[in-house]
């Protein structure tokens, strides 16, 4: 299995690479981290809410929900 982990450059990850003086999300206050980037994050968190409700399903919880809303709509269009 591949694994992706880490290989998004956010603050967090950057630190363990080199010296990152700030690792706070550029939005809020908050340690930037992939988790917080996608998904806990005010702006990440409005912007899941308005494609929840666009969509008529919650899809904005974590990648599990977003990986099942996904592959569950890919099969409809085959």
């Amino acid at each position: 299995m591949v694994t992706f982990s880490h290989r998004l450059l956010t603050r967090d990850n950057l630190s363990k690479r080199r010296n990152v003086s700030d690792l706070t999300c550029l939005f809020c206050a908050e340690t930037e981290s992939i988790t917080h980037l996608f998904f806990e994050c005010c702006v990440a968190e409005n912007i899941w809410k308005l494609i929840s409700e666009i969509l008529g399903m919650d899809v904005r919880k974590d990648y599990e929900s977003v990986a099942k809303f996904w592959i569950s709509n890919k099969k409809h269009y085959c």
